[in-house]
């Protein structure tokens, strides 16, 4: 139990009554707390006699709210079901909302998101959010697989950057290679040698600027004070994408991949046998019920009907069947560490993107305006002494990696490698061909040649031919 004491040493800027003698003590009936067994934000405990024993990170944060407020309060637990609370087919609220709209109830301790449809039935506590979700869709992943030789292996040697980086690599290329060979002939008298000149040609250029790419450098380099400015701009591009490229694919290398059994919601919807898994009452119902999406609109009905869908619970047995085969779930996955710890780590993203994450509020009876803006005004002086915080640290686990505690670098096999080291037997195939292919061009002209030069002499010949006898005629007939 962390002691108020501890809680509320903070200095005099947050004395023992921080809203003052004036403010405090305004709300003398008696309040009616709902709540879930939502763990580790609210547990609910029953004991041998019956009642109700509570802890948990809301639960010790509404102590002091209603210590420092003077609150008088009575929890009463929402054991029937219902959740958070989302609008049903008869448009009646349910869970936690439903009882704050009904007037069943006046606090919830929970950590509700705000939407508008809730907001138009409850007041959010909205000064300081007491949570942040991350809602996404998962599945129990395969093995870890290793990368082998295919299509994906080698397109995987392009992933490190974007199709767009690598057409601007392109063209940046193209336009120092004309450029370079443009300055380097055009410059001044002097300043290049004749043979830097003959050599650096477009192609040449072209194949020196590659050269920098692959942190190569050049044969022969120019002198100009133009043409090594255009010579180091390439030379550092080339550095700069080179470091970036291969920390990049290493880095993906280095990752296993986890298959998945589906990729996307409509797998899911067109695979037979398939559960679909969540939490009760989740707003996101609402949004689900008028989807323009058919696959989001069937998981709504799922939930209401009951067909082919879990209601899970962290405090049952239900919250194992997310890390069962064929079993699809709707949940944030930090929730399920503090319940199954590494198993939890089972669960992979069915989609490559996950939601950004949102905040959420403690909720109130729209009848409370007043209890609405004290608790605003405590819970942003608590938040600025630090007691939130500390709070919310001792029940919640807050990191994005639970699953890798222990940072491992692992090495590189051969199947990692199979598109980088193919390169080389490629290239010496492609180089031999292309050896071979010069070679026949080669005899090929050798070939005209003779054949030229044949024709040449057989022609040379036929006309010295018609000169001696011409000549020998004309002898003839002069004699």
């Amino acid at each position: 139990m962390v002691r108020l004491g501890d809680l509320l040493s903070v200095g005099e800027s947050w004395s023992g009554n921080p809203l003052g003698q004036n403010e405090a003590g305004h709300f003398p009936e008696e309040l009616v707390v709902t709540a879930i067994d939502d763990r580790p934000h609210f547990i609910i405990n029953q004991l041998a006699n019956g009642s109700y024993s509570y802890d948990g990170y809301l639960y010790q944060l509404w102590e002091i709210l209603a210590q420092q407020l003077e609150l008088r309060y009575r929890i009463q637990p929402l054991l029937n079901g219902g959740g958070y609370g989302y609008l049903d087919p008869n448009g009646t609220w349910t869970g936690l909302v439903g009882e704050l709209a009904a007037g069943r109830a006046d606090v919830a301790l929970s950590w509700l998101t705000y939407r508008v449809d809730r907001a138009a039935v409850v007041h959010f506590v909205d000064a300081v959010p007491v949570e942040r979700d991350q809602y996404a869709f998962y599945v129990a992943g395969g093995s870890e697989t290793s990368r082998g030789l295919d299509s994906d292996a080698v397109a995987a040697l392009l992933r490190p950057l974007d199709a767009a980086v690598w057409w601007t690599l392109l063209t940046f290329l193209l336009i120092v290679s004309a450029l370079l060979h443009v300055v380097v002939r055009y410059s001044r008298p002097g300043a290049e040698t004749r043979r830097t000149v003959s050599e650096m040609t477009w192609g040449s250029c072209l194949f020196f600027s590659f050269m920098t790419l692959v942190g190569q450098g050049w044969e022969r380099t120019p002198r100009s004070l133009a043409a090594r400015l255009v010579t180091l701009s390439s030379w550092m591009l080339g550095f700069l994408m080179y470091c970036s490229y291969t920390a990049t694919l290493t880095s993906r290398l280095t990752v296993s991949d986890v298959s998945r059994p589906i990729s996307s919601l409509r797998e899911f919807s067109e695979q037979p046998g398939w559960t679909f898994a969540m939490e009760p009452g989740l707003g996101i119902l609402n949004d689900w019920r008028s989807s323009d999406d058919a696959v989001e609109r069937e998981l709504y009905w799922r939930a209401v009907s009951g067909e082919g869908f879990v209601a899970i619970n962290l405090t049952t047995d239900t919250i194992h069947v997310t890390t069962q085969s064929h079993v699809m779930t709707f949940i944030a996955i930090n929730r399920l560490s503090f319940v199954l710890g590494n198993e939890a780590c089972k669960l992979v993203p069915l989609l490559d993107y996950v939601p950004p994450k949102t905040n959420t509020y403690l909720a109130i009876s729209k009848r409370h305006k007043k209890l609405k803006k004290a608790l605003n005004k405590l819970l942003l002086k608590m938040n600025q002494a630090g007691t939130v915080q500390r709070l919310r640290n001792k029940w919640v686990w807050h990191g994005d990696d639970f699953c890798d505690s222990v940072v491992v670098i692992r090495r590189l096999s051969h199947n990692d490698l199979a598109a980088v080291l193919i390169i080389v037997p490629l290239a010496s195939a492609v180089s031999l061909c292309i050896l071979a292919v010069e070679h026949l061009i080669s005899k090929f002209k050798v070939a005209e040649k003779l054949k030229i030069r044949c024709w040449g002499q057989r022609l040379l010949n036929c006309l010295r031919q018609k000169v001696y006898d011409s000549d020998l005629t004309s002898f003839k007939w002069g004699g």
